[in-house]
């Protein structure tokens, strides 16, 4: 038997590690490498400079971004950091969480996007939006429960 064996196009993901984005996105036009402890928006307009969100920790990745939650130094407050990835940040259209409209605004079922800045790193220039942190999404919420899920949480 010839044990010369053509690699695989195939890879292997265990369920463990299928939480975690791709690590091949981390390239040029890709995500920014973020570091628990990272300053970002080091804006001149903030008062005492050296940045204002530092990240604590990751709250979750999409197709286009990572999520961090992360301190915010000028209100005092928690807030939810988003990073998109950089090919997407330039056209990236966060559409109605761009909405100012005052019923929308205080709703509290709605991410409003609070604050966008920008981010230059090692794999682009990245859109940042923050956000109010809210909790966890329908699908981790209901993972692990086989009941259905009640019509007024749902909503």
């Amino acid at each position: 038997m010839d044990s010369d064996l053509e690699p695989s196009p195939w890879k292997y993901l265990p369920f463990e590690l299928g939480e975690s984005e791709n690590l091949e996105n981390y390239e040029p036009g890709g995500f920014h490498p973020v570091h628990l402890g990272d300053v970002y928006d080091d804006d001149d307009d903030d008062e005492g400079g050296g940045g204002r969100y530092r990240v604590a920790h990751k709250l979750g990745f999409g197709g286009f971004s990572t999520v961090w939650l992360a301190r915010d130094a000028l209100a005092s407050r928690w807030v939810a950091v988003k990073i998109v990835a950089a090919r997407e940040s330039p056209t990236y259209n966060y559409g109605a969480a761009s909405c100012t409209t005052a019923a929308i605004a205080d709703s509290r079922l709605f991410a409003a996007v609070e604050r966008e800045f920008w981010l230059d790193g090692p794999n682009g220039r990245h859109l940042c939006l923050v956000s109010p942190v809210l909790g966890p999404d329908l699908a981790r919420l209901s993972n692990g429960i086989y009941a259905r899920i009640a019509l007024q949480f749902a909503l």
